[in-house]
């Protein structure tokens, strides 16, 4: 019997003896997965349902199907292979779903078990309870906060975990820390940061309190958005040629924008003059200019305020959320 076969009539099988039907209202595709793989019910090389398969025993369409394997695969947890399908990988992230997975079981059977013999309570209303409590608290008293040089892409990328993983993270700009650890909330222990800051920050963990961790950030597609009405040129204005090298390949490789000029230069300002004042166009200039976030403050407000000099917006790269995750102490497995 070759593989392939083995792998669909383990399925079969398994669909046929637990008489599993996924619907959005129970479980998800990802959850179910996570779980057959993590328990150790799918091993590792095998095959996981084609999607045509698992649209039909499970009853959800393709895209929430796809969506889920691709999800597993940037965490490691499966593997893709041109033309055949996805394979449970052999990696020792599998083994720290199914470690969490035991110690969670564990912790819900005693918990359960104290609240049932100290209340009276059912156990499930209070967890509710106390999941709603641990939602107050940490908007409260984040553990977590992010540093950038903006208020703007701090909270941008704050909202960005709040958004993927359900937890408060405080945004904080550097000057607002200013090289001082009494100026960051007690209730922080983890200080995320990009790579332009991370020396910045890196002495505040000598006191063992903080933990200042890099996260790879990369252009955001809201650019293509802002860029949209560019009729000509789109230039980088920065002081280091690796940051604007960054910029721009960022950009040509995940947005549909015009190739971007890059420009290096000891004075911001002095070269935003040269560039929008002598425009002909009193209208639409030919160039929209882009800065870069920690150089943004340093430019003058008319600037600032004028319609053709934006922010270069980042967002978090997919490959950072295993690392933030592990950081904040979610379970292997969390991210969906």
């Amino acid at each position: 019997m070759s593989r392939k076969t083995r792998s669909k009539t383990s399925f079969e099988a398994e669909k046929l003896s637990i008489g599993y039907y996924i619907s959005s209202k129970q479980s998800s595709v990802y959850d179910h997965c996570l779980m057959m793989i993590g328990c150790g019910k799918w091993p590792a090389g095998m095959r996981l349902p084609s999607i045509r398969d698992a649209e039909k025993a499970w009853g959800v369409n393709r895209m929430a199907i796809q969506h889920a394997y691709r999800s597993l695969a940037s965490q490691g947890v499966v593997v893709s292979k041109s033309r055949s399908g996805y394979y449970v990988t052999n990696q020792e992230g599998i083994h720290r779903i199914s470690d969490h997975r035991i110690e969670l079981e564990n912790l819900h059977l005693r918990f359960s078990d104290t609240i049932t013999k100290t209340t009276g309570l059912a156990p499930l209303p209070v967890f509710r309870y106390l999941t709603k409590l641990a939602q107050i608290r940490d908007r409260e008293a984040p553990m977590c906060a992010f540093v950038e040089c903006t208020l703007t892409q701090a909270s941008a990328h704050a909202h960005e975990i709040a958004e993927r993983l359900g937890l408060s993270v405080m945004p904080m700009t550097v000057a607002d820390i200013a090289g001082k650890e009494n100026r960051i909330p007690r209730s922080v222990s983890v200080l995320l940061t990009t790579y332009f800051h991370y020396t910045q920050l890196l002495p505040l963990q000598e006191s063992g309190r903080l933990e200042v961790v890099t996260v790879p950030v990369e252009v955001s597609l809201q650019l293509a958005e802002l860029t949209k009405h560019c009729r000509h040129v789109l230039i980088v204005l920065e002081k280091e040629q690796q940051t604007a090298r960054t910029v721009a390949e960022d950009a040509g490789r995940i947005l549909n924008c015009p190739p971007l000029e890059i420009r290096i230069t000891s004075n911001v300002d002095a070269a935003l003059t040269d560039i929008l004042e002598s425009s002909r166009s009193s209208e639409v200039p030919e160039s929209f200019v882009l800065v870069s976030p920690h150089e943004w403050n340093s430019i003058d407000q008319k600037w600032r305020d004028h319609p053709n000099v934006r922010l270069v917006p980042f967002r978090i790269r997919d490959e950072a959320w295993d690392l933030i995750a592990d950081m904040v102490g979610m379970p292997m497995g969390a991210l969906g």
